[in-house]
């Protein structure tokens, strides 16, 4: 569970909370001044909160003191106030009810407020000039650092102090921690830093109604949520929410800044929260203005149900945390790797995979074959997959697929480029995984139910001669006893004219029993000069040769145009058919 406590570690920052340092507790304040609360001293890019309760409704007096850039189009220096049970702004300051000295750019707010019995949260922010203003040229830049500079001048003319009306009533003022965590909370990650990716699952036992409270930094004019959060059933690998740009409403501050505030059922079962944020601008720092509710940068999840109990929720162990059937991860730069399984009978699985998609093509990805008929059973696309966080094409694929029994062999495959500790452009939000990850989906399964497969060891593979590069020549040999059905599954280059990437088949005495041509192939995917053949034909009785060759170009993992959908097996297999 993430809650980070906020920690005032800011040099020039004074902030003097009058309920936190009192020592009458739960009595009241007697401090005969009536100050309530009081933050000064707020340098450039900074921001602070204090916190308070009350008993009853009082009349409040505030004195926000700040500064305002040249241009006007927005504040400089602004401060607000939450209710910290329905996260509401209260009270926000306004510069129009403020006295200004033109000259020096500052400006003194005083009003009378008057807030009723509940918890509140008082923050002060400041905006450098820049954080908000497009930058179009040199100009602007030094216009910006200038203005940083001079900003700290006016570092103690900073500040909000709130009072009580009448010090008398300082006895219906309390100490409010706001990191306390509600006894309605089902789920909390908040405090969320820059570059994070969280998640916390749990199990419902009986429907619940839940309020779903998130903040996170989203584009409206693309689109794209930066920092943002999402629910999935675990059950099904069905997200069941997730925090877009068109279901969130503005948090304050910066444009960017976005909140989901609303009720949500959740029906009995498990379910999987997570949150992911990118490089920059979140409760760690803010590149621009903070929101309203910073300490709140995540989600958390209450119940609104009165007979909710805590008993009504218990942890919940994720696939994630069972051994893996496949491990295939932290996958770098032009890497393959294989590993095969057998299924004695058929099983829910559930396939974590993260790959990149560019121009209507996987170049690192993660695909699944039949080990004896070689079909494809499962493979990475762009519809079974979603944006992983970061650069635009990471993909990520997260679901339950239901396999058949039988033996399977699991490849996966990267290019030249983008991969772990390598990214050409954003990272996903969980790297290490970058691969393939495959678990059992089932709670009962039985473990002997699932074994490891291996080509090797298969006794029904006669000739393997597959991953082959440029300029090889690949010679195996093999006999029968009897007549047999062999599935040949060749995959090589050629045209209309000439085959390039080739593979044969002679009998003992060197006649060719079998070859590989481009009217018996069909198109193997990718580039058309991309061939396959496979099916079965019967051999009789002998020995056999089996060859493949191939040209100096495109050959597995030097391709010069579009590989092909299984471009593991660039050359010929050979097995007995079942």
């Amino acid at each position: 569970m993430l809650n980070k406590l906020m920690t005032l570690n800011f040099p020039h920052v004074i902030v003097t909370l009058f309920l936190v340092t009192s020592a009458f507790g739960n009595a009241g304040l007697t401090n005969t001044s009536g100050i309530i609360v009081d933050i000064r001293n707020i340098g450039h890019r900074n921001w602070e909160m204090a916190s308070f309760s009350l008993d009853k409704k009082l009349d409040l007096h505030i004195e926000a003191r700040g500064t305002e850039p040249q241009r006007d189009d927005f504040v400089y220096s602004y401060a607000w106030i939450l209710d910290a049970r329905s996260r509401d702004v209260v009270w926000e300051m306004n510069l129009d009810k403020t006295s200004r000295k033109r000259r020096l750019k500052k400006f003194t707010y005083e009003r009378m407020i008057t807030l009723s019995e509940g918890d509140y949260e008082v923050y002060y922010a400041t905006s450098t000039f820049f954080m908000d203003m497009n930058i179009e040229g040199l100009g602007d830049l030094f216009e910006s650092i200038i203005h940083g500079l001079q900003d700290k001048r006016y570092t103690a003319d900073r500040g909000i102090t709130i009072k009580a009306k009448d010090s008398r009533d300082m006895k219906y003022v309390h100490e409010y921690d706001p990191h306390k965590r509600d006894k309605n909370v089902i789920l909390q990650m908040t405090c969320v830093g820059d570059d994070e990716f969280h998640k916390e699952g749990f199990t419902l036992k009986k429907p619940a109604a839940v309020r779903i409270y998130a903040l996170g930094e989203g584009s409206l004019n693309d689109r794209e949520m930066s920092d943002y959060g999402w629910i999935m059933n675990t059950k099904t690998r069905e997200r069941i929410w997730e925090m877009t740009t068109r279901n969130t409403d503005h948090a304050g501050g910066a444009d960017k800044n976005l909140l989901y505030n609303d009720r949500f059922t959740l029906p009995a079962g498990s379910y999987m929260v997570s949150y992911v944020t990118d490089g920059s601008h979140s409760y760690e720092r803010w590149n621009a203005r903070p929101p309203y509710d910073p300490n709140h940068w995540g989600i958390t999840l209450w119940s609104e149900d009165s007979s909710f109990i805590q008993q009504d929720v218990v942890p919940h162990v994720a696939t994630q945390e069972k051994e893996p059937v496949i491990k295939m991860v932290r996958m770098q730069d032009d890497e393959f790797r294989s590993q095969g399984f057998s299924l004695l009978k058929p099983a829910d699985l559930h396939i974590y995979a993260l790959g990149e998609y560019a121009s209507d093509t996987f170049y690192d990805y993660g695909i699944i074959l039949d080990a004896h008929t070689r079909e494809k059973v499962w493979s990475m696309t762009f519809y079974n997959t979603k944006h992983a966080g970061g650069g635009k094409k990471n993909r990520i694929h997260d679901d339950i697929v239901r396999f058949p029994a039988g033996d399977y062999i699991v490849y996966y495959i990267t290019d030249e480029s983008h991969s772990l500790h390598e990214w050409n452009a954003g990272p996903p939000y969980d790297p290490e995984a970058w691969g393939i990850t495959i678990w059992v989906a089932e709670d009962n399964f039985e473990p002997n139910s699932i074994q490891k497969y291996t080509v090797r060891e298969d006794p029904n593979v006669l000739t393997n001669l597959t991953g082959l590069g440029d300029q090889e020549q690949g010679v195996e040999r093999f006999s029968l006893d009897q007549s047999t059905r062999v599935r040949i599954y060749a995959v090589g280059e050629g045209d209309r004219y000439d085959m390039y990437d080739y593979g044969w088949n002679e009998d003992e005495r060197g006649r060719m029993v079998w070859e590989m041509t481009y009217r018996n192939t069909g198109h193997a995917g990718g580039a058309q000069k991309n061939r396959l053949f496979n099916d079965v034909i019967v051999l009789g009785e002998g020995e056999y040769t089996v060859h493949f060759v191939t040209d100096g170009s495109h050959s597995f993992k030097k391709w010069n145009s579009t590989p092909p959908y299984d471009p593991f097996h660039w050359g010929i297999l050979v097995m007995k058919e079942e």
